[in-house]
Parts: C-alpha cells; sequence; structure tokens
C-alpha cells in the first residue's frame, strides 16, 4: 500500500487523482492506463482503416477480427472477489462504455458502428443470462447485471448513462 501524502506535502498536478481521498486509489491507476490503451487501440480513424482495407484484401487484419479479439480477453473471463477480479470488471466497463461512445461518434463510419453495436447487442445477452446454477459471486453477479444494464440503456436510447466519469490522465512529460 502506498501511504498518503506526508504532513506539508501536497498534491502537485502530476499526482493521480482518484475517488478515495487522501490514500491512493489503488483503482484509478489501472482505470487510468486502460481508457489510455482503449484510446489508441480504438481509435475512430485506425477502426475505419481496418474496414477498408480488410475489404480491399482478406490478408490484412480485419476489424472483426480485432473486435472479437478483444472481446473474448475482455468479457470471457472470470472476476474473482480480489482486486484483480475488480480491475477486470473495471476494464470491462471502460470498454462497454468505449464501444457505445464510438457508436454514437459521428466519425466512425456506419458498418464499423454497426459491428460495435453488435458488440454491445452480444455483451447484453451474455452479461444479462443469470441461472440458478452459476457459481459466479454475487458481487460478479451484481456487476454484470449492472453492465447490461447500461448497456441496454445505451441501445434504447443512444446514450450512455452519465453517472460514471473516468478519471484524466496526469499531465506530465513521459519520463
Amino acid at each position: 500500500m502506498i501511504p498518503p501524502k506526508a504532513y506539508g506535502e501536497s498534491k502537485t498536478r502530476e499526482s493521480i487523482v482518484g475517488r478515495t481521498g487522501l490514500t491512493l486509489d489503488a483503482m484509478a491507476l489501472p482505470e487510468v492506463a486502460v481508457q489510455h490503451s482503449l484510446s489508441l487501440l480504438l481509435n475512430p480513424q485506425r477502426l475505419n482503416r481496418l474496414a477498408q482495407q480488410q475489404a480491399r484484401n482478406n490478408q490484412f487484419y480485419s476489424l472483426d477480427a480485432l473486435l472479437k479479439q478483444l472481446y473474448n480477453h475482455v468479457y470471457n473471463v472470470s472476476a474473482p472477489d480480489t482486486m484483480k477480479g475488480k480491475i477486470t470488471q473495471r476494464i470491462q466497463f471502460l470498454t462497454a462504455k468505449t464501444f457505445a461512445d464510438l457508436v454514437a461518434n459521428n466519425n466512425v463510419s456506419p458498418e464499423v458502428q454497426a459491428q460495435l453495436r453488435y458488440y454491445l447487442v452480444k455483451l447484453s445477452e451474455d452479461f444479462n443470462q443469470n441461472t440458478i446454477l452459476s457459481n459466479t459471486s454475487t458481487g460478479e453477479s451484481a456487476f454484470k447485471q449492472y453492465l447490461a444494464m447500461h448497456v441496454k440503456h445505451f441501445l434504447a436510447n443512444g446514450e450512455w448513462p452519465n453517472n460514471f466519469k473516468v478519471l484524466p490522465i496526469p499531465p506530465g512529460s513521459p519520463i
């Protein structure tokens, strides 16, 4: 655990912003890293290029291959009741939110939006299937239900609920 700042020290512009008050928010660091990685991986122009390149030549890496692989790595995993599980859930939430933001983005081509929307519908269906025989914890089931509700809200209304704001990357020069 990283202790809070010592007496007399204050937060600077390079301090990580968190949701836990004085102590370091252990979820803030992975959240910022994941959101930054998703913004690079799922850049609207890049997604449009992937769709067009694969349409020209089947030997190119396709948008569907990217989205399928991302979906499998993000959503087809268990989230145990540990810090690793909480980080997995945050990654799942941020990925779904990024997909939704891209579906609503005017710079994303309709063909790409359709594929992203397909994976949101799939996520909504996959996470909404709670059975009695499921061996997921209450916390994991609650999160899946919560995320499925957010995705359904987006699919019905065209906007993601505004009850969560992604933390900003602290400014600063890379080392």
